[in-house]
Formats: C-alpha cells, structure tokens, sequence
C-alpha cells in the first residue's frame, strides 16, 4: 500500500472538533462518516473509503484551537481521497492541508465558504518549479492569516512562501 504524510487544519462545530482530537493514533471510521455529513457529503457513496471502515491512522497525537480548528498529523493515502472529497463536494466546514506522497506528488488543500482548492503536484519525472511556487501561494492566499501565522511551520514552504508583509524579508536578510 502507498502512504502518503502531513497534515489537514478542520474547522468544524465544538462537538466534532472534540471527536477528531479524541484519539492520538486513529480518526475512527464514525468520525470520519460525521465529518462527511458536516460537509454535507454521503461517506457510504465513496467506495475510496470502504477499505477505510476501521479508521484513518494518525502520525502523531492530534491538536484542538481554541478558534475552532483540529490539526491532524495525519499518515495515508486515504486522507488524501477524504481531503479531495470534501474540497470538491463539501460545505459548511473549513479544510487546509499540504499532504506529500511516498510516490513524489504533493497535495494542497484549501476549502472555505468560498474557495475551493485540491491540486497536486509532481515532485519527480514532471516536475515544474514555475507551477509548483504559484500552486502553494494560491494555496497559502486561501488560509486564515489567524491559523497560518498561529501554526507558521505548518503552512511555511520557505522556497514558495507568501510573504505576510515587509518585515518577513528584512528578518531573513539579517
């Protein structure tokens, strides 16, 4: 099986939120089926995640905002397919995360009330620095300056960072 590692922000409702973080190892399949109908998505209607009926493994203990986000360190490909899914078919949740594949591709991930971005990119045979640095600032442009300066190693891609204001550039020339 192929694996793939990062992370995934949500903002959900309080009751959801404490269900995401309940676990350090594993985000149980009932959780993810709540997550789907918080995003107004059928679970069962996604043969991606049959498989999946045991849960989504978790890299490292989850953590909980106070302004309303779960950080998931997440581990597997199926997040990917949940992170893809719920960008394309969901509402009524926030969702931003950067995912690499054990196979050479990156996934970014950015949904709001009023954007939507899953695209990936591939690191190895195609790759292309051009597309590659205006894929993450457009995924950087659609985060919460809030939760992006509140977990800045989470959302920092120094070779294609956007850059908050002036200061960010002085402090590195120093």
């Amino acid at each position: 099986m192929s694996e793939a590692n990062g992370f995934l922000a949500i903002k959900v409702s309080d009751d959801l939120l404490d269900q995401l973080v309940e676990d350090e190892d594993n985000v149980g399949w009932p959780v993810i089926e709540a997550l789907h109908a918080a995003a107004g998505i059928d679970a069962d209607g996604n043969s991606m995640f049959v498989s999946e009926q045991e849960g989504f493994a978790l890299a490292g203990p989850p953590e909980q905002y106070p302004d309303g986000y779960a950080v998931l360190d997440v581990f597997g490909d199926e997040w990917m397919y949940l992170a893809q899914a719920l960008v394309e078919g969901g509402s009524d949740i926030e969702l931003y995360g950067c995912l690499h594949h054990e196979h050479g591709s990156i996934g970014y991930y950015a949904l709001d009330g009023s954007s939507r971005l899953a695209a990936e990119i591939d690191t190895e045979g195609a790759y292309d620095e051009e597309a590659h640095v205006a894929l993450v600032q457009q995924w950087q442009a659609l985060i919460p300056a809030d939760l992006r300066l509140s977990k800045p190693a989470l959302f920092a891609d120094e070779d294609h960072a956007v850059r908050d204001n002036e200061d960010d550039d002085a402090a590195e020339d120093d």
